[in-house]
């Protein structure tokens, strides 16, 4: 019987935040993000901006400063991703539910529940799973309130030695102009107060969102530390597979190594991707380079599926666009910048004849963007050149006629 049917869970995790045991790289930004979390436990609050293309693992970063702050610098910690959320009254509904769902199984839980004992719901089986609910009115108190209501709660917790709270996923608050002007009045209310709260905050974003806030408010610039992330390094790939499938007792040929870090891209989101569905293929405990080539070519049509939008996939999978887009991949650097110009020459006659409108088209549908030197582009995500060399290389079929 093949093994593969028969496994019941993966090491990775793909669609999460890495585990800190398998956590690879990044220890520049870890480090600086400690500084920052130790400044503001001595009673100088900074704050926290990480910015980085989809895949490249925010959430993960963030969650494992979180994690440190909470455990060694005893904070008390939220994180609160907000898709879907574009009001304010909502965020701060969202972030008082998160701070106490989070702490739900810390010794001061009682202290949390209390304070908030009017608008708790607790639903779910098994694991308490809580949910505040606020009238308008309470909402907007709290907003206009918020430091306040932070301040009460750290002096009603006497073994914590600071708050820090993550907002990840803005894409919805990033539009509205009042959140830019909210986090600055937030952060400089804080650094004028007779006694800062020691207080942190994490921003996790797309590189654009962080642009949106600070055109809409220039001191967001100011009042964040930026930690940007890129993508991982050839070694750190190869550490982070080796670990993870040593941990489950797997060998790893170099070779099957070798193509599993190539088409990851240094996306963590693209090497948990690959390495789950490596793993499920595999029969024997041993990944070769069969099992490599069959768990990417899966992996491809999971990404696919999973993260690219399906009216971007119709337009990509269309034949004459196909064709330019895997020339386009093949570009160099981190963003696959091209010329318009040096593109044409390489491209076919009837490429050429569309080539302006398929550029207009993928600028609608965000899949290119202009790069700052006139003439030139960029993929707005390594998840969409790397897709493509996926399906190049393995011959996955185009599924759609040509738009």
């Amino acid at each position: 019987m093949n093994q593969a049917i028969i496994k019941e869970s993966s090491p990775f995790t793909p669609g999460k935040p890495v585990p800190r045991e398998f956590f690879e790289g990044r220890e520049q930004e870890f480090s600086r993000a400690v500084q920052i979390i130790k400044k503001t436990a001595s009673g100088n609050p900074e704050n926290i901006y990480v910015s980085g293309e989809r895949g490249i693992g925010k959430s993960s970063f963030t969650n494992l400063v979180k994690i440190y702050a909470e455990e060694k610098e005893k904070f008390l910690t939220a994180y609160a991703s907000l898709g879907g959320i574009s009001e304010l009254e909502d965020m701060i509904e969202k972030v008082f539910s998160c701070l106490v769902q989070d702490n739900r199984d810390r010794s001061f839980f009682g202290n949390l529940k209390q304070m908030f004992k009017e608008h708790i719901k607790e639903v779910g089986i098994g694991q308490l799973s809580i949910q505040l609910d606020f009238s308008e009115k309470d909402k907007k108190a709290m907003l206009n309130g918020f430091l306040p209501l932070l301040s009460r709660i750290f002096e009603d917790l006497k073994d914590r030695k600071g708050i820090l709270i993550v907002l990840d996923d803005i894409n919805g608050l990033a539009k509205n102009p009042k959140f830019a002007n909210y986090l600055k009045s937030l952060v400089d209310e804080n650094a004028v107060s007779r006694k800062p709260l020691p207080f942190s905050l994490i921003i996790c974003s797309l590189p654009e969102r962080k642009e949106e806030l600070i055109l809409a408010q220039e001191s967001v610039a100011r009042i964040f530390h930026p930690l940007s992330l890129n993508k991982m390094g050839d070694e750190e790939v190869e550490k982070f597979y080796r670990r993870i499938f040593k941990s489950v007792n797997y060998q790893c040929d170099d070779k099957a190594l070798g193509v599993m870090n190539l088409f990851s891209g240094g996306l963590p989101m693209l090497m948990q991707e690959i390495g789950e569905a490596v793993y499920y293929h595999d029969s024997d405990m041993h990944i070769d380079i069969e099992d490599a080539d069959n768990g990417i070519m899966k992996a491809a049509q999971i990404v696919g599926e999973k993260y690219l939008q399906p009216k971007v996939l119709k337009a990509i999978r269309s034949s004459t666009y196909h064709s330019i887009l895997a020339k386009l991949s093949k570009g160099e650097g981190l963003h696959y910048i091209f010329s318009r110009e040096e593109m044409r020459k390489e491209f076919t006659a009837s490429e050429k004849k569309v080539f302006d409108n398929f550029l207009r088209k993928m600028k609608s549908l965000g899949v290119i963007v202009q790069n700052e030197k006139t003439g030139t582009y960029r993929f707005a995500t390594l998840l969409y050149p790397i897709y493509i060399g996926m399906q190049a290389k393995y011959k996955l079929p185009l599924g759609w006629n040509e738009v």
